[in-house]
Parts: C-alpha cells; structure tokens; sequence
C-alpha cells in the first residue's frame, strides 16, 4: 500500500502541474485522485493487520508445498545415482 500511495502522488503531482501549467487534465480528475490518495491511507489506518493477514494466509498455504518438495528432493537425487 505505501508503494501504491506513493505512485499516486506522483502522478497528483504530474497531473497538477500540467493541468496549472499547460492547461491539460482537469479538477476532477485531480481531486477524484486526491480523495482516492486519502483513502488508501485511511484504509491502512483502520486496517493495519489486513495486509498482515495475507502475508500469513500466503505463508500457510506454502508450507505444505515446501514440505512436500522437501520430501521428494532426496528422492530424485537417489534416483539420478543408479
């Protein structure tokens, strides 16, 4: 989320810039991306754990697998011996 928060302001800062400077883009643009801007960081404060939450589900999830692989590893490499 902080990479993302960043992204946007730098592209609130591009599109403001061009549309004070040269007169392209529009208000509501801008201000639709500032509101949006805002709202992912309102979302990451009343959320801290969510994206934390993920992280574990993602992390669960590849255990069995690795266990798995781990197990079968040893076994390819005897194979490749005979």
């Amino acid at each position: 989320m902080p990479g993302a928060r960043i992204a946007l302001l730098l592209v609130i800062g591009v599109h403001a810039i061009a549309w004070l400077g040269f007169g392209w883009g529009s208000l509501p643009v801008l201000v639709f991306m500032g509101v949006l801007w805002w709202g992912l960081g309102r979302a990451v404060q009343y959320f801290p754990g969510l994206l934390e939450l993920q992280r574990d589900a993602e992390k669960q999830g590849a255990v069995p697998w690795q266990e798995r692989l781990g197990r079968r590893s040893p076994q390819r490499k005897a194979e490749s011996k005979k």
